[in-house]
């Protein structure tokens, strides 16, 4: 009997971020040997990486490398240690830095990556962003115009995610469609994948994909 095929997992905390890895994961040609999952819809990482731990496929050694991403949002400090506390407990395995592999006990290789990248705050959002602007740099000004009004009528900055919105309706282009739908937006005016903004997540995708092998 031939050997099941290896599982390569890269756990994404939301939708929009599986949706942006997965084109990058395209881009890069490995999309066929990863398999992407979410965890935030299913409550909060601890509680489904210690689900993880005790699921059949990986009680079976299936999986052959783990890899958990996460936004740093306004602490990168704060959410590296909450993702390495949640692989710890689940896993028993203390990552020493993000991006380095460490491996479960007679188990699958793992890591941590937390976005933008080591020691920076914001999230999956900023990188695509700072990709897009390399390829579509016409419409930034018209967005950036946009933005600067609604702070100043508001008083108080926008949050990334709401920048973020913001180009995925402007990237489907004019039309009765173009409501929010990042899907539509990735396929209408990608953004550069070979962008330096996406070398750090690019390399881990990389590993997670050839971890094992």
């Amino acid at each position: 009997m031939n050997a099941p095929t290896p599982i390569h997992l890269v756990i994404c905390e939301g939708t929009d971020d599986q949706r942006v890895m997965e084109g990058l994961a395209v881009h890069a040609g490995i999309a066929d040997k990863i398999h992407f999952r979410v965890y935030a819809e299913d409550g909060k990482l601890r509680s489904y990486l210690g689900t993880l731990a005790k699921s059949p496929e990986f009680t079976r050694g299936e999986i052959s490398s783990i890899l958990v991403t996460r936004d740093a949002d306004d602490d990168f400090e704060a959410n590296w240690q909450s993702v390495r506390d949640a692989v710890l407990s689940a896993f028993n395995v203390d990552l020493p830095a993000p991006g380095e592999w460490g491996t479960v006990a007679d188990g699958p290789r793992i890591a941590a990556w937390i976005n933008p990248g080591p020691g920076r705050t914001g999230m999956l959002e900023t990188i695509l962003l700072e990709a897009a602007r390399h390829t579509h740099a016409e419409i930034f000004p018209c967005i950036e115009d946009f933005v600067q009004c609604i702070e100043s009528a508001r008083g108080g900055k926008l949050h990334e995610k709401s920048r973020f919105f913001i180009w995925s309706i402007v990237a489907q282009g004019p039309g009765p469609k173009d409501r929010l739908n990042l899907e539509r937006a990735l396929r209408l005016l990608p953004p550069d994948w070979d962008a330096e903004a996406f070398a750090g997540l690019r390399a881990m995708l990389e590993g997670a994909a050839s971890a094992g092998h």
